[in-house]
């Protein structure tokens, strides 16, 4: 358990302090994308799906910022590589992004 824990503490530390005006307006992002979702099963069609792909996009792009603290993505990704690599040694490229993903 200890070493579970221990796991998850150095994963969390990757990402980045998020203030709580940042998480109120991510919040509001993902309540669009599920209305847009609840549309989406209820008209079962082409414009529904697009529509839905349409509002997803802004809260993907956010979601990534909030990870990324507006810092560079390679240096998350490197962080993150090398909690995997310290985690289970030596590892095939395809593996690393396979874990980062």
């Amino acid at each position: 358990v200890s070493s579970v824990r221990e796991n998850l503490l150095k994963y969390s530390r990757l990402g980045a302090a998020i203030s709580i005006v940042k998480q109120f307006a991510y919040c509001a992002l993902a309540a669009t994308v599920r209305a847009s979702f609840r549309e989406e099963l209820s008209r079962i069609s082409n414009a529904a799906r697009g529509e839905f792909r349409k509002s997803l996009r802004p809260a993907e792009d956010e979601r990534v910022k909030l990870h990324l603290a507006e810092g560079p993505m390679h240096a998350v990704f490197s962080k993150a590589a090398l909690f995997f690599l310290k985690r289970h040694g030596p590892l095939r490229t395809v593996h690393i992004h396979r874990c980062i993903e």
